[in-house]
């Protein structure tokens, strides 16, 4: 029955493991008396419930990172910015005679 192997692991997604086993062979057990269509039906079953699953925790690790950047950019705007002096547009000439003056500083 490796038909119902995706399904448990889906299930220990949210579920505890010992209740996936339990759930596991118990299904197993059961199907044993199904006719071919209906295990044919509860495979299909059990196909959708593992895509669920994994769409499902999928979207939940997209939440979480959509919350995380959110949260950034929250403290970013929190943050006060400080004015260390006011900007100007300066020329080639201009930047090698400040980094002259830096240099000589130093």
């Amino acid at each position: 029955m490796d038909a119902y192997r995706p399904l448990a692991t889906a299930f220990s997604l949210t579920l505890p493991t010992w209740f996936t086993k339990s759930l596991r062979s118990l299904i197993e057990r059961d199907t044993n008396v199904l006719n071919n269509k209906s295990k044919r039906r509860l495979e299909k079953f059990a196909k959708a419930a593992q895509i669920s699953f994994v769409e499902r925790a999928l979207l939940k690790d997209d939440n979480q990172l959509l919350f995380e950047q959110k949260n950034e950019a929250k403290h970013r705007r929190s943050v006060k910015s400080i004015v260390v002096r006011k900007a100007e547009v300066m020329s080639y000439k201009a930047i090698e005679e400040a980094q002259a003056k830096l240099a000589k500083k130093e």
